[in-house]
């Protein structure tokens, strides 16, 4: 038996499960188990809540096939209620480690409200000549020249195409992108559409999981190479399906801020 807490990052879902001593030896087993929608609780993915050797806090994160990506933007925001309800932090302001380096997490509101904003300082992403080892892909041609992706790693790779019709292309299309030969390991792909100076529109296939209602790195990378493009400013509403995040940029880093919310605890029974 294992206790649990489902909780949703603009309608990106997640199962929540303390294991601060890393009691749960085969993580990706487990992951798509309980994410499984018909014989499992249903989600998008699992956080894990453990602690490094210093004993600070560290978010292990599975997409729902049982793969381990290095960071989830929407699962950051979780996690950082999820502890910070459970009391396992004593500050609204703390830091977190993940597999992409020390994450800066803010939760506006008071412990245990069912939703609270939360603010991530993601940091500054890799992109163009600096992603090892894709420094070409830029403006590039895929698909027989269907369209043009950009590349940028939010503590994972995303691919970001800028289209109109999103929301139809990428059910089209994401699966296909995401296993091309020329991702070995796959990636995430978005397609973007300019609202306007201020505000996108951002429709995400993610590796490991599918189309999804909302992807924080996501949301992340499209606003930022919107940016570097100069399609968009410095603050930036993000649209999702799921819901709105709010992103700025700031000397390269990026700042995310949405909600997070808890929506059950219970036990499963593997």
């Amino acid at each position: 038996m294992i206790k649990f807490t489902k909780m949703s990052g603009l309608g990106n879902d997640f199962i929540c499960i303390l294991d601060v001593e890393k009691a749960i030896s085969q993580a990706n087993l487990l992951a798509k188990k309980i994410c499984n929608r018909r014989f499992g609780v249903g989600a998008d993915g699992l956080l894990l809540v453990r602690k490094d050797p210093t004993g600070t806090l560290k978010m292990d994160y599975l997409n729902s096939d049982g793969s381990f990506a290095a960071m989830c933007g929407n699962g950051l925001r979780c996690f950082g209620k999820f502890v910070f309800d459970q009391e396992l932090i004593s500050s609204a302001k703390f830091s977190v480690k993940t597999d992409d380096g020390d994450k800066k997490i803010a939760i506006v509101g008071d412990k245990k409200q069912k939703v609270s904003q939360v603010k991530v300082e993601m940091g500054k992403p890799l992109y163009r000549q600096n992603y090892h080892p894709w420094e070409n892909i830029w403006d590039y041609p895929i698909l027989d020249g269907k369209f043009n992706l950009f590349l940028a790693q939010v503590g994972v790779p995303h691919g970001v195409i800028f289209t109109a019709g999103g929301q139809k292309l990428v059910e089209k299309y994401g699966a296909t992108i995401e296993k091309m030969s020329l991702f070995p390991e796959g990636i995430n792909v978005n397609f973007v559409e300019i609202v306007n100076s201020k505000q996108i529109k951002v429709f995400t296939w993610e590796r490991g999981a599918g189309n999804t209602l909302a992807c924080g790195t996501g949301c992340c990378a499209s606003a930022f190479i919107a940016h570097k493009l100069g399609k968009v400013g410095q603050e930036i509403e993000v649209l999702s399906e799921g819901g709105k995040l709010k992103i700025s940029i700031e000397n390269e880093n990026i700042f995310m801020q949405a909600s997070a919310k808890t929506i059950a605890t219970g036990e499963f029974f593997d």
